[in-house]
């Protein structure tokens, strides 16, 4: 800046010169110039992006896609979503599993180091495989992926498979000469109060930190490169863009061909704008709100499910869950639980709807399969007197309580509940004959029906899973919304 004794050195000028530094000063310009070239060279490319919450994920040994999360921001935005840094990369809290580990083309390597996880499951070819159980080298980092992969892998070397280890081409640790930053202010004291912080200065610590890019790649140890292979749209994305031309799109009974609308004026559409908007009333954060562009969402999402599995989910049901769950979400989360214990509400709204598809989906087609036995147990919990067991049961009922299904996200079938409250069948119920038509359960429980026993061995045999054998008996474990037991029974497999 003028003084006497700062000298430019390329297209840095160093203040308090030293010529003994000289060698030091030219060779820090010349990393500075490369990552300032580097950085713009990536932010010119149009393919290239600043990464966000809800940004959908691939590993290359896993067998499913997860979106990436994050428990808090920092305060940077891309449209309305968060911009997340290359140290968002904690287990559990922005990455999760993606299904069996090794899919043939990838496979991990497992030593006394690196030892295999417990449980198992299958894989997209059926084949069975130790369950994903991420291990994360390091931070997110630019680069190729064979200069990040392989820190501990295996290599076929010498005709014969070597354990091989290298170091990794970044040191965890954030440039300090990078220019897409986040600034980031932490407390040592945990202290809430940022006034008060800045007054004990001592007890600041302040880092810049890489904000995470489209472009950037994880490593997992046991050879896994995870990958960002979409982005989350911003609201203005999802506005300019144009809907694909379809030149003939099947009619389909329980998937309605137009979008209901929330300015809409039928009857199901102002039911659905009560039911919404009460919901957005008690929703705890503004992510977890509903508008418009969620409900095309949701329409597109049962539609997906429809062209891939030929099971139609009902959108109008979908939506009718919204209004019972009444906090937003489908309520998929299974890392952050609510107060009863179930899993709780997801922000990730991509990530919500997809996990809720599978699982209404999942049960739909299965219905037809154990109806027999489902319903046989029902009737003699019933005839018994036994509280909570009405006498009649249609899909919803099956949705709820603990009933087999299939996953077509892990390639698998389960057993399990949708909701612990034993009368969430009931809720749905009403808020799906407000929004659809009266008595809808009952006539898309007929629909579930007509899709037969061979439904659910088209899809296993197709994902490879095996079907569940079950025996369905009356267990006396009814909870409320807030978990605890109420005393009344439900239908349950084991």
């Amino acid at each position: 800046m003028g003084e006497e004794n700062s000298k430019n050195i390329g297209d840095f000028t160093f203040d308090n010169y030293n010529e003994k530094n000289y060698d030091k000063d030219k060779e820090t310009a010349m990393e500075l110039m490369c990552r300032h070239f580097e950085f713009y060279g990536q932010l010119n490319s149009p393919d290239i992006e600043y990464a966000t919450r809800g940004a959908k994920l691939s590993c290359t040994h896993g067998n499913k896609y997860i979106y990436l999360d994050a428990v808090k921001d920092h305060g940077v935005y891309d449209g309305d979503h968060p911009v997340l840094t290359c140290k968002d990369c904690k287990v559990n809290e922005n990455i999760y599993d993606f299904g069996a580990c090794g899919n043939g083309k990838f496979e991990p390597l497992y030593s006394e180091d690196a030892p295999h996880p417990a449980e198992t499951a299958l894989n997209q070819k059926g084949e069975k495989r130790y369950v994903c159980r991420p291990i994360l080298l390091g931070g997110w980092g630019y680069g190729d992926i064979n200069s990040r992969s392989l820190l501990i892998g295996e290599v076929y070397m010498d005709k014969e498979y070597k354990v091989y280890k290298k170091e990794s081409a970044n040191d965890g640790k954030p440039s300090e000469y990078i220019s897409h930053c986040i600034n980031t202010i932490e407390s040592q004291n945990e202290t809430k109060n940022p006034i008060d912080a800045m007054q004990n200065r001592e007890e600041i610590l302040e880092e810049y930190v890489e904000a995470l890019m489209t472009c950037d790649n994880l490593v997992c140890l046991y050879g896994g490169v995870i990958t960002i292979v979409e982005n989350s749209e911003t609201e203005e994305e999802t506005i300019e863009e144009e809907e694909p031309e379809v030149e003939e799109e099947e009619t389909l009974e329980w998937i309605p061909e137009t979008v209901m609308q929330l300015d809409g004026t039928t009857p199901g559409e102002i039911a659905m704008k009560k039911w919404i908007d009460a919901t957005n009333d008690k929703c705890e954060s503004e992510e977890l709100k509903w508008n418009q562009d969620k409900i095309n969402k949701v329409w597109e999402a049962c539609r997906n499910f429809y062209y891939e599995y030929g099971v139609q989910v009902d959108p109008r049901l979908m939506i009718s869950i919204i209004g019972a769950e009444g906090t937003g979400s489908f309520n998929t989360d299974m890392v952050n639980k609510a107060a009863d214990g179930q899993n709780g509400p997801q922000k990730i709204f991509a990530a919500d709807l997809e996990n809720a598809v599978d699982v209404v989906g999942g049960k739909v087609m299965s219905y037809a399969y154990y109806k027999e036995d489902f319903s046989a147990a029902r009737e003699k919990a019933y005839q018994q007197g036994l509280a909570g067991i009405k006498d009649y049961d249609d899909v919803l009922h099956y949705i709820n309580w603990e009933t087999p299904r299939v996953s077509t996200i892990s390639q698998e079938t389960d057993i399990g509940v949708y909701a612990g409250k034993n009368s969430w069948n009931r809720d749905v119920r009403q808020v799906y004959s407000d929004i659809a038509f009266d008595g809808a359960a009952g006539k898309y429980t007929e629909y579930a029906l007509s899709l037969g026993s061979d439904k659910l061995v088209e899809v296993t045999q197709k994902i490879g899973a095996e079907i569940q054998t079950v025996q369905f008996q009356a267990a006396q474990e009814g909870m409320d919304k807030y978990g605890e037991a109420n005393g009344e029974y439900v239908i349950k497999a084991k």
